[in-house]
């Protein structure tokens, strides 16, 4: 059954209905420099994500390589676990960028969001960095297996992993894996072996892109669902004889992030934060104006459209998708309680 009913937050219109909601903040003018006195260095956002689907199918086939091998021995396979792979690829994304070192830093802050939505009895990571633009799974893999270590943590008593991966401009792959074992509960489920699919041939980018874009990675991936937001969005102002949206990856991940922060319950359903990401998103983006839209969903089939159409029926969200603006980003995350995090940036550059 679904309950609908209306309420205010921070004078923004909330709308809920069978647990959706969103909100919208107005564009503001780009900051001036009195205003970054006192102010935290912001976020810095990678200089280049590159095709985030390449990279999800990537993540998806080392995952795939690392049950190979673990079969070989005679181990269980490793679940992927979509939370676990969102916290990897942060961080893969922050070292691509140079905003962390390559290194483990941070570490017990990703177990602790993992935790939140995976509790877990023990924890391991590994990371790689490569060139290799023909091979990249299979060179990662090799490193790891050729690190004692890192292999201590493929070969390991862990039942769920998540993998992310980021290339920055000079061509360099970033990996992270994490790896955990559950805590027991007393329902399980064995997990998808894999072992039916055809081998792909590394060496060949054009077939990992296209199996990218097909159905093996599900029709509700998150970036699956990202650029699908985008493409109703377009198509929305297209209806409107507006210019269509140019998806930029670097926007996208600082609204990925605070669309994790909600859904990990670090930070609360609103716009808090806002004057922060907009100062992210101009350290390499000089913009005039920005704008900003939210929706959490939660029991609806249709993700994308009730998102998108619950935007075009609210006046603030509406003024935001017809804005004078060329630029958009969006993140989506998703928390053990099933419900999703949307967060939709807007920008206009100078």
């Amino acid at each position: 059954m679904t309950y609908r009913f209306f309420k205010l937050l921070m004078g923004f219109p909330l709308i809920i209905g069978g647990l959706i909601a969103c909100e919208v903040i107005e564009s503001i003018p780009p900051y001036e420099e009195p205003y970054l006195t006192n102010v935290s260095p912001p976020i810095q956002p990678p200089s280049n994500l590159t095709e985030p689907s390449f990279l999800e199918a990537i993540e998806e086939l080392t995952h795939q390589k690392i049950n190979k091998h673990r079969r070989s021995l005679g181990l269980s396979s490793l679940k992927l676990n979509r939370q676990i792979s969102q916290q990897a690829r942060i961080h893969s994304e922050k070292m691509a960028s140079g905003v962390v070192p390559v290194s483990h830093d941070g570490l017990e802050t990703r177990l602790n969001i993992i935790r939140i939505s995976v509790p877990y009895q023990k924890a391991g990571e590994s990371l790689t960095v490569h060139s290799n633009e023909n091979e990249p799974v299979k060179t990662a893999l090799k490193a790891w297996l050729n690190n004692p270590s890192d292999r201590k943590n493929i070969e390991g008593d862990f039942d769920t992993i998540g993998i992310g991966v980021a290339k920055n401009e000079e061509g360099k792959y970033y990996f992270t894996q994490i790896l955990i074992k559950e805590n027991p509960s007393l329902i399980t489920q064995q997990p998808n072996l894999d072992s039916a699919k055809d081998p792909l041939p590394w060496a060949n980018r054009d077939i990992l892109l296209e199996r990218a874009k097909g159905s093996q990675l599900g029709q509700n991936s998150l970036t699956s669902l990202e650029q699908k937001i985008h493409q109703r969005v377009n198509e929305y102002r297209r209806s409107k004889n507006l210019p269509v949206l140019k998806m930029n990856n670097q926007i996208s991940y600082v609204a990925r992030l605070h669309s994790q922060d909600m859904a990990n319950k670090t930070a609360e359903f609103s716009h808090d934060g806002f004057d922060q990401r907009a100062k992210s998103i101009g350290v390499t983006i000089p913009y005039k104006s920005v704008a900003e839209n939210l929706a959490y969903l939660k029991g609806y089939p249709d993700l994308v459209s009730t998102a998108v159409q619950g935007w075009i029926n609210s006046p603030g969200h509406r003024k935001a998708m017809e804005g004078n603006f060329d630029l958009t980003g969006v993140g989506i995350a998703k928390n053990a309680e099933g419900e999703y995090y949307f967060t939709q940036l807007f920008v206009l550059e100078r």
